[in-house]
């Protein structure tokens, strides 16, 4: 199903890349143009890593990139932060205070991922396909913070439980469909256009360790599970070109 798609908007991009749009941009395409976007995603685990986390990630994902002159061909840098899970307990502060006073023990695990991307998308038109590799890395971590009751911005103490690193590698394809057209040769508008993105990723991950906190965080036996740390990210956000 992934392959099809692939095929099939990448044969969008190869006309979309040759229509009245793409010769009207000739004279901008001699340039370099950058690229970025902001999304809001889903981290689905898949296989083991799903089994174990039974959870689903959102979170975040920034792209930068540039596109080389008169060609579909980009590179950029990728980076998202997902939490897939959440603990949290309401304790007495102390022994000493008891339960007069008491505070919320946070315990999140987190995803970090930053991977180089090589891109393939035309460079102008109103609806523009992409497909792209990514190689990167995952950082996973446990955090556990102590925040006072009240004021839920207001963090006490916190401490890193556990974390581990594996190497990352995937593939995407999506649409950016343009919003408003901007002028280039505007001073005040260095922005060429402002785009909807619509897009999915499917990151494979090799095996890490994590910490199992479904059922909440025991610092005295720690759930430590192992597996691929697989993700399908489905996303949606607004990307710039410049």
């Amino acid at each position: 199903m992934m392959h099809r798609l692939t095929s099939f908007l990448f044969v969008i991009m190869l006309i979309g890349g040759s229509g009245p749009s793409a010769h009207a941009q000739n004279q901008t395409d001699a340039s370099i143009t950058g690229q970025g976007s902001l999304s809001f995603g889903l981290g689905i685990p898949t296989g083991d890593f799903n089994e174990n986390t039974n959870n689903l990630g959102y979170g975040g994902n920034v792209y930068i990139g540039a596109e080389f002159p008169n060609s579909p061909v980009g590179v950029g840098i990728d980076f998202s932060v997902f939490a897939f899970g959440r603990s949290t307990r309401n304790v007495p502060f102390s022994e000493t205070v008891g339960g007069a006073v008491r505070v919320d023990v946070i315990t999140t695990n987190t995803i970090v991922q930053p991977h180089l991307v090589l891109r393939l998308q035309p460079r102008d038109g109103l609806v523009r396909p992409y497909v792209e590799g990514l190689f990167g890395f995952k950082y996973l971590f446990t955090n556990t913070r102590v925040q006072n009751e009240r004021r839920q911005d207001e963090t006490i103490a916190s401490s890193r439980n556990f974390d581990d690193f594996a190497l990352s590698a995937g593939g995407a394809t999506g649409l950016h469909i343009r919003v408003a057209q901007g002028n280039p040769n505007n001073e005040q508008n260095s922005f060429r256009a402002i785009y909807l993105k619509l897009g999915v990723q499917y990151m494979w991950g090799r095996e890490a360790e994590y910490l199992d906190i479904s059922d909440g965080y025991d610092p005295d036996n720690p759930q430590v599970r192992q597996s691929n740390t697989t993700m399908l990210i489905p996303m949606i956000g607004v990307a710039f070109q410049f």
